[in-house]
């Protein structure tokens, strides 16, 4: 109702009348009041939830001065528009209302605000493959982890390489790695923790084969070889490592061709011999035991050789078999051929 006061009657018969004036109807719409409010910046977490400022409050514009309304947040919440990383996203607060006793006479608008969502910090590690020396500090990576992922989220830990401290052998040594990168459909919500990056593993010696080579001999009754070189397969070009040592004998010592020599005893010897570890260090060749050559007592024709005695005073027991060696000479007084030539 809208009363009016103020109206008088005009004109030259006006004091012949009276007025009474009627009551009017009209409107009195609610005036629309803004509200803001900050939202807080947060490292990614999988969701859109977001998190309103107390400082600054939320606060209204346009309120009549004088009018009791205010801006009751108990119940409002925000939101990002999605929960992707990124820089000044628009964040949405609903539950606001108005409260006072003059909060009929309005209505309440919200602004969105802004705020970041950074991306996460993950810490990445991996897992170094054991290896046998082979003369360089390359390291293989054979596992890779991410700590601090949002479950269900697709991101993983790629790429990286690795060397171990150095090239030697040993057990459990630190392996550091370098490139890693993200990879994932989620990947751009995090970020990779700088390394540096580390791991243990082993470098196990390296296995190399040793050989020899012995030197023919005249017959001298004993099973004793001379070891005339000693080489390795197996071993890293340029690397200082050696066959050392040994001694060498036949398995008997009987004359004869092409015989066994077996040496025991061998080792590594060199600089680097600690890298590597001989697959044996007992080893075998061929050799040779040959009837002795020069004069046969300095005339041509046979000697006797013992067990028999060339002079003829040898006693053996009575059904015993003896056997009969004896040494063929040239005209030079040279022993000539080998068992069973002549």
């Amino acid at each position: 109702v809208v009363t009016a006061t103020g109206f008088e009657l005009a004109g030259p018969d006006a004091a012949n009348y009276t007025l009474t004036m009627q009551s009017a109807s009209a409107d009195i719409t609610a005036k629309g009041l803004t509200g803001s409010f900050a939202a807080h910046d947060k490292p990614y977490d999988g969701t859109a939830a977001a998190s309103i400022k107390t400082d600054p409050a939320p606060a209204l514009d346009g309120v009549v001065d004088g009018d009791q309304v205010s801006l009751d947040g108990e119940a409002a919440s925000a939101s990002f528009a999605d929960k992707h990383v990124g820089q000044d996203k628009v964040v949405t607060a609903t539950g606001f209302e108005l409260a006072g006793p003059d909060a009929a006479n309005y209505t309440l608008t919200m602004q969105t605000a802004n705020a970041d969502i950074a991306a996460k910090a993950l810490t990445g590690s991996f897992a170094a493959q054991d290896k046998p020396y082979d003369g360089t500090a390359a390291a293989t990576i054979n596992g890779r982890s991410l700590s601090g992922a949002i479950a269900g989220d697709d991101v993983e830990l790629s790429g990286g390489t690795a060397t171990f401290e150095d090239k030697h052998v040993g057990i459990g040594k630190t392996v550091s790695a370098t490139g890693f990168t993200l990879a994932g459909a989620d990947k751009n919500n995090y970020a990779l923790a700088a390394g540096p990056w580390t791991a243990q593993a082993d470098i196990t010696p390296r296995s190399v084969t040793g050989s020899f080579t012995a030197a023919d001999k005249v017959y001298d009754g004993t099973t004793a070889a001379t070891i005339t070189g000693r080489s390795l397969s197996g071993a890293i070009a340029g690397d200082s490592v050696e066959l050392s040592g040994g001694t060498a004998t036949f398995g008997n010592a009987a004359v004869g061709q092409g015989k066994t020599v077996t040496g025991t005893g061998f080792a590594l010897s060199g600089d680097d011999r600690h890298n590597y570890e001989l697959a044996s260090s007992t080893l075998t060749t061929t050799a040779s035991i040959l009837y002795a050559t020069g004069p046969c007592l300095g005339t041509p024709g046979r000697t006797v050789l013992q067990p028999i005695d060339g002079a003829g005073t040898s006693v053996f027991k009575a059904g015993s078999t003896v056997p009969v060696k004896f040494r063929v000479c040239d005209a030079s007084g040279n022993s000539i051929g080998m068992p069973g030539v002549v």
